[in-house]
């Protein structure tokens, strides 16, 4: 009777867990993703494993659990630059993650190119979502990314003001996307430097 019991209760799990992944990404969800993303069907199905244990009741990732999902992608990542991150792929702002929203913004993080990757550093730098950074915004990115090291105020702005000789081309104290990618251009090492941070891994 107990062996039954627990076998109709593991059905039932396995049935609501079958639901809950349709409901996350369909067929043609997954078909979309694997169009639009550089993810096989094989990496997205291990994704949507993943994704379906992390996210609640709704088939959505919080912020908590998006949190802890990605420091296993990128371990270099503080709260701060984890909290950058689901900003960024919260396209709808919504407050929570779908699947989608997930994949895409792990494929720019884990098989992005250059170009995509650098988009994706200039957005975790531009804090205020302003189109443009400036010394404020990078001394605000070192002292919260590198909290968990003790950061002198001065050593920052140090940091931030050379920073900005290096990318500011027109001397206008903010920094453009343009103005990113020509430094960038000019300067192959300054890509190792932003983006020794955006690494490559297998999943959550």
């Amino acid at each position: 009777e107990t062996r039954r019991f627990r076998a109709k209760i593991e059905a039932r799990a396995k049935d609501v867990r079958g639901r809950k992944k349709r409901a996350i990404a369909s067929k043609r969800e997954q078909r979309w993703l694997h169009e639009n993303t550089k993810f096989n069907f094989l990496h997205l199905r291990s994704l949507m494993e993943q994704f379906t244990d992390a996210s609640n009741v709704t088939g959505h990732l919080t912020r908590r659990a998006f949190h802890r999902a990605i420091r296993n992608v990128v371990p270099a990542f503080g709260a701060f630059e984890r909290d950058r991150l689901f900003r960024i792929a919260d396209k709808d702002r919504w407050n929570v993650l779908s699947f989608r929203r997930t994949v895409e913004i792990l494929n720019l993080v884990m098989r992005g190119t250059p170009e995509q990757k650098l988009e994706l550093v200039f957005k975790l730098y531009d804090v205020n979502n302003t189109g443009f950074i400036n010394t404020l915004d990078i001394v605000r990115f070192i002292k919260q990314g590198w909290r968990r090291h003790t950061v002198l105020v001065t050593k920052a702005i140090d940091l931030a003001n050379s920073m900005m000789r290096l990318l500011d081309v027109d001397g206008d104290g903010e920094i453009t996307r343009a103005e990113f990618a020509v430094s960038i251009a000019r300067d192959p090492q300054l890509l190792e430097t932003f983006t020794q941070c955006i690494v490559n891994n297998t999943g959550f």
